[in-house]
């Protein structure tokens, strides 16, 4: 397989923190605790954990769900045959992903979910300068592609 970079974070470090910046966002990362909260109340309970602390992990666990989730990362492929193209198409389907269309010079792929869960901060987009194809999207879903791709 081709030479495939490491995750690199494009927004400033200051910037990830406010990336939940519409009501869907905040309504996810609301459910994303709550779900951690349920999760956790019984585990930890079951620890002899007080209720704060219950609380308390669960919120940095949603949170850090969502960040996740939403945080934008790039890496770059090295075009070396039709064959590097051929396997990270087949590495973005496997990650859940089908092509939207062509915007610009990009080809832009959104999550194969329905339209109510989907999001732009989900799109994943591929453009090309000479012989690297640099890949940018959410970075959990660039870090499932990337290991797809056996880097």
């Amino acid at each position: 397989m081709s030479q495939v970079s490491a995750l690199a974070y494009p927004a400033p470090n200051a910037r990830l923190w406010l990336t939940l910046q519409v009501a869907g966002q905040l309504l996810s990362a609301a459910l994303v605790i709550v779900m951690f909260v349920l999760a956790g109340k019984g585990e930890l309970a079951q620890a002899g954990q007080s209720p704060t602390a219950v609380l308390l992990f669960a919120l940095a666990l949603g949170f850090a769900a969502t960040i996740g989730i939403v945080v934008q990362a790039r890496l770059t492929v090295r075009w070396e045959s039709e064959d590097t193209l051929r396997c990270l198409l087949s590495a973005i389907a496997q990650a859940g992903y089908v092509e939207q269309g062509a915007v610009d010079n990009a080809v832009v792929y959104r999550r194969d979910l329905p339209a109510a869960l989907r999001r732009d901060n989900q799109l994943v987009r591929i453009t090309r300068d000479g012989d690297i194809l640099t890949v940018t999207g959410p970075a959990t879903r660039l870090r499932k592609i990337r290991k797809l791709l056996g880097a």
